[in-house]
């Protein structure tokens, strides 16, 4: 493809994480009580240890592993109960969240170093201030894990629906899909503030942090993401961003090396990446096809950078 060589010279360089997502890694063991702790169920196809990694969660037990940013297959992960968000952390780790809990995967590991109980664990952040994972076990609570292991904190706020989390660079996670279309919910010091944002939405969707901005997508606006600054209780739209033909669906989404990732198409199993913030059309399109044991569209989608490389956050 004629973009292929300028993915190859963003691969090699330094990464900027856009995204505040994973986990601080542990060693625990895995508990035998964990249905998808079976290492027999977890394969590798080649050597992952010095790549970049995209891991991708297709239908209801499966998530692949492909080179980050060329898409070559490189393996999967099966035997996971309907795994939903993921997310990673500035060593690599990657945290796969399924109806029981949080799997934690050491950068190309086949096995998990680690698991979390959470109930109907949908989607996650690591908060790159403290090591912190949130977990939104949905629909109605948060739970917060400090440094990404033991037993959590756990957080409800009258009722509140939550779906989708991020943290920012200072330590705020911000909520989405909640009920109203035209807000937003920041939490921060164990507490939750409804922000306002300054024109309607049909219904935000999922989020990410930008290195400046909140990058958000409405469930009924495909192809447009909105970057939002928050002051207070109040958020600004700063910018949107048109991605040609992006087709979201709500879907999980990703940020990284100045790339907008997304699922396109409904069910298909396809991605499509953006230059962010700069939108327009696709720079590379990829096919989830090799993955064996998927079954069903793509849901979650995380970056792992090589812990031999160097992750620059702004």
């Amino acid at each position: 493809m004629k973009h292929l060589g300028r993915w190859a010279v963003l691969a090699t360089t330094v990464i900027l994480a856009l995204a505040g997502c994973g986990g601080t890694g542990t060693t625990a063991s895995v508990s035998a009580a964990s249905g998808a702790a079976n290492p027999s169920h977890y394969v590798r196809q080649t050597s992952t240890s010095s790549e970049d990694l995209m891991y991708v969660a297709v239908g209801g037990r499966s998530v692949g592993m492909f080179s980050f940013p060329h898409g070559q297959y490189v393996g999967e992960l099966n035997g996971i109960s309907r795994p939903r968000g993921l997310c990673s952390d500035d060593s690599g780790n990657v945290f796969v969240t399924e109806d029981s809990g949080v799997l934690e995967f050491a950068h190309g590991g086949t096995t998990p170093i680690n698991t979390l109980t959470a109930e109907g664990a949908f989607s996650c952040s690591w908060d790159p201030s403290t090591g912190n994972l949130a977990v939104v076990e949905a629909p109605y609570a948060l739970a917060v894990y400090a440094n990404a292991s033991g037993e959590p904190t756990v957080y409800t706020d009258s009722g509140r629906r939550f779906q989708y989390c991020a943290y920012d660079n200072d330590g705020n996670l911000f909520l989405a899909g909640v009920e109203n279309s035209d807000s937003i919910v920041r939490f921060a010091n164990g507490s939750f503030t409804t922000v306002t944002l300054n024109q309607t939405f049909n219904y935000l969707w999922d989020l990410q942090w930008d290195g400046k901005y909140l990058a958000i997508d409405d469930f009924f606006e495909s192809g447009k993401i909105y970057r939002v600054k928050v002051s207070g209780s109040t958020g600004t739209v700063k910018q949107t961003i048109t991605l040609g033909g992006g087709r979201f669906y709500g879907y999980f989404t990703w940020l990284q090396n100045g790339a907008f990732i997304s699922p396109v198409g409904g069910n298909a199993r396809r991605l499509a990446f953006w230059s962010y913030p700069s939108g327009g059309k696709p720079i590379k399109k990829f096919s989830a096809k090799d993955i064996k044991s998927g079954r069903g569209p793509i849901r979650g989608i995380t970056v792992s950078v090589a812990p031999s490389r160097t992750r620059i956050r702004k």
